[in-house]
């Protein structure tokens, strides 16, 4: 079996994992800023450079929800997680990243635009995410299947 070098995977994946994050949360956000948010069009824009930039930053760069899931793993089990999780974690961590967005894009409207989210306006929110993160996640799950890294750290 080999062990896969992550940082040789991310340097395959992370572009597009990116692009494609950034792609379908700038058209969610804004869609739901416009028809769930019923903000202006010109505030509609704002909301989704503002919420996508926020959530690409704890999502994608400083990845909270990996962070949270390693914590949490090493107070349950004792130990650092598995440098290559199973699917249950991968599926638990798009899960959070999905959350940590819809948190930041609600805080983004909230003092941004001064608009209160709805309980309802959240879980579509939420929703969105889920389907943004979820999107991105396969997206860079089949490219680096078709192009796989190349960098291995050994043979076990």
């Amino acid at each position: 079996m080999l062990d896969v070098d992550l940082r040789g995977l991310w340097s395959v994946g992370g572009r597009v994992f990116n692009f494609s994050l950034i792609a379908t949360e700038l058209l969610a956000t804004f869609g739901f800023a416009l028809r769930i948010a019923r903000l202006s069009l010109s505030k509609s824009a704002v909301a989704a450079v503002a919420m996508t930039a926020v959530s690409w930053l704890f999502v994608a760069v400083v990845p909270l929800s990996v962070v949270a899931w390693a914590v949490i793993y090493i107070l349950v089990r004792g130990h650092p997680p598995d440098p290559i999780p199973g699917p249950v974690s991968w599926i638990l961590i798009v899960l959070a990243s999905a959350l940590v967005a819809a948190v930041s894009g609600s805080a983004i409207l909230f003092f941004l635009l001064k608009h209160r989210v709805t309980k309802r306006e959240f879980w579509l929110l939420l929703l969105a995410n889920v389907l943004c993160v979820s999107l991105a996640a396969g997206a860079t799950t089949v490219y680096v299947i078709e192009h796989p890294p190349v960098a291995f750290l050994s043979r076990v």
